[in-house]
Parts: C-alpha cells; structure tokens; sequence
C-alpha cells in the first residue's frame, strides 16, 4: 500500500492498482526520441505486475504500535523480501523474462536499484535485517542463474548486457514515475537518469505541474501526442485507528474513485 499525505487527508493506492498503471506507462512509452521497449509483451508484463504479489498484504490491513497504517516503505523486512520473491515466481511462471525483471526490481530496492536510483534504499538497522536481507539477495542471485540458462536459450539476444540492464532501468524509471502519481503527486518534479535508447544514451525527464495531475513533459517519452494514465485509489481522513479489524474496515468501506493524470510535450503545453 501507498500511502501519503496530502489536502490533509490520506491517499491510499494498492500495490495492484500501482502495478496496472506501471503497466500502462510501458504500453505507452517510445516515440522517435525514445525506444520502444523490446521485447514488448514481456516488458509490459513486468510493469503491470511487478507488484501484484502485494495483494494479500493490501488487504491484512495492519498498523503500527502508534495506531497509524504501514505502507510498503516500512514493512517489517521479512514480509517485504519474500513478497517480492513470491512476485517474481508468479510472474516467470506467466512469462520468463518478466520474472527475471520483477526479480532484478525486488532486489534492487535494497541495492539503489542496480546503481540507478541512489535514493532508493532500505536501511540495514541492525544484525536482523542484515540476515533477512543477505539471505534473500542470495536466494535472487541463484534464482536468476536458474532464469539465464533457460533465457539464453529463448532470448539470447535480449540478454545481452546492453538490451538485458537498459530494460531493467526502463522498469525502475517506469516505477519511479508510477509511484510519484500513486502518491498524488501535484509538485514540480525529475526523473534521472532515463534511457533513451538501447546504446547507453540517457536524458532528465522534467515534469513541470500545470496543475492538478497535469504535466508538461520534456523530452515527451510517450507515443500519443497527449496521454492519459488512469489509476483507482482512496482517500482516508488522517486518524489513529483503534485496531487492525477497524482500519481493515474503514479500508473496505472507503470509495474507490479514479485517478487521472495527463501528460503532454513541454512545447505545447
């Protein structure tokens, strides 16, 4: 679950409904300035359902000591590695190379993401974590050799470095941007480095408000001249809950409504 802080009330998205629109931004991206991800299918399958192993942990429905809600950034470290070991298992067994991708995007949560996002990290805070968070890096790494053997033999020339770690950082980008909109962000913002082709070439993607979830964009990555991305989420008031059965029940009871944000070129916003 995301969730944040704004209007003074809470903004809640599952994991699920983040995935779906992750999955959308893949199905959308490429344009003559940016490469259309290749292979296609299996990249919008890795987007889509990156974290759809999550739903079970959406619904448990669990607070803090202080009465307020987790949201994935603060789940306790065994329950968030195995979830994303679980996700990249359902996804392989749909499409293989999209389990390698969901793999790799679990795995980097606790790495800055491969080395491309060096805000992305999960601290180590004592000799615990530290356990947890070896032994599922560990059990990814050997996972991953089983995938490779079976890849190089059905996508030898999407394993090649160059193709194989500009999909991967495709994914991350994608879910950076995805993330940013599941957390009803409505500021200025930036995303670097992005790939924009398969031979090493990166830009900063500026996304400058022109208010309520619409945003220039330059350079403009989508394939539509203007694009919109559609998500479902909720909105809570900011309360302590008396106990787990009462947020799930708040949680259930709550609205889900839709989200739209919309993108066009920087030049003709």
């Amino acid at each position: 679950m995301f969730i944040s802080k704004a209007n003074g009330r809470w903004f809640f998205t599952t994991q699920a409904d983040h995935s779906v629109l992750v999955g959308q931004i893949a199905a959308f991206w490429g344009n003559e300035q940016f490469a259309t991800p290749k292979p296609l299918r299996s990249m919008i399958i890795a987007a889509a359902e990156h974290d759809h192993s999550w739903v079970r942990e959406d619904h448990q429905g669990l607070l803090k000591s202080d009465g307020v809600p987790y949201d994935f950034a603060n789940l306790p470290y065994d329950r968030h590695t195995s979830l994303y070991a679980e996700g990249a298992r359902q996804v392989a067994s749909r499409d293989v190379y999209s389990g390698m991708m969901v793999s790799l995007h679990g795995m980097g949560i606790y790495n800055y993401r491969h080395g491309t996002d060096d805000s992305m990290i999960r601290p180590r805070r004592n000799e615990e974590d530290t356990q947890i968070i070896d032994s599922y890096m560990e059990g990814e790494k050997e996972y991953q050799d089983q995938l490779r053997r079976e890849l190089e033999k059905t996508h030898g020339d999407y394993m090649e470095d160059d193709v194989f770690w500009t999909n991967y950082h495709l994914l991350q980008v994608w879910d950076r941007l995805g993330i940013l909109m599941s957390k009803y962000q409505q500021e200025d913002f930036v995303i670097e480095p992005a790939p924009t082709d398969y031979g090493g070439k990166t830009t900063r993607l500026s996304f400058r408000s022109l208010g309520e979830c619409r945003f220039a964009v330059d350079p403009y990555p989508f394939a539509a001249p203007e694009i919109t991305f559609c998500f479902i989420a909720r909105w809570l008031n900011q309360i302590q809950f008396g106990g787990d059965d009462i947020y799930r029940r708040t949680l259930d009871l709550t609205q889900r409504i839709p989200i739209s944000y919309t993108f066009l070129p920087e030049g003709e916003a």
